[in-house]
């Protein structure tokens, strides 16, 4: 199971490398501005940042049934967490980032 973590952790970093290396080709273009990049890679520094945040909290997995799971603070729920997975590991990470904004 460690190695799965793992293995979600690089494929996070790939994931982030390969939109960063999307908007600097963008750029080269001339498809977008300096500003435009600016901002996006913001965004994926606070959302990333959100993320490895959440995770020293609890993990992200992805469970048999294929989907991602992981769990979120719910003041209402008898162990004080819920559980709550999403078909993708993007939906899960907005949903986790709606969160974190409240």
């Amino acid at each position: 199971m460690k190695n799965k973590h793992r293995e979600t952790k690089r494929t996070a970093n790939v994931n982030v490398t390969s939109e960063i290396a999307g908007l600097l080709f963008n750029l080269q273009c001339g498809k977008i501005s300096i500003d435009d990049v600016s901002e996006d890679i913001q965004e994926m520094a606070r959302k990333f940042d959100i993320l490895r945040k959440h995770e020293s909290y609890c993990r992200i997995w992805q469970a048999t049934d294929g989907r991602w799971k992981t769990k979120l603070p719910d003041e209402n729920a008898k162990n004080k967490c819920r559980l709550i997975a999403k078909t993708s590991k993007e939906d899960l990470a907005t949903k986790i980032k709606l969160v974190a904004r409240n």
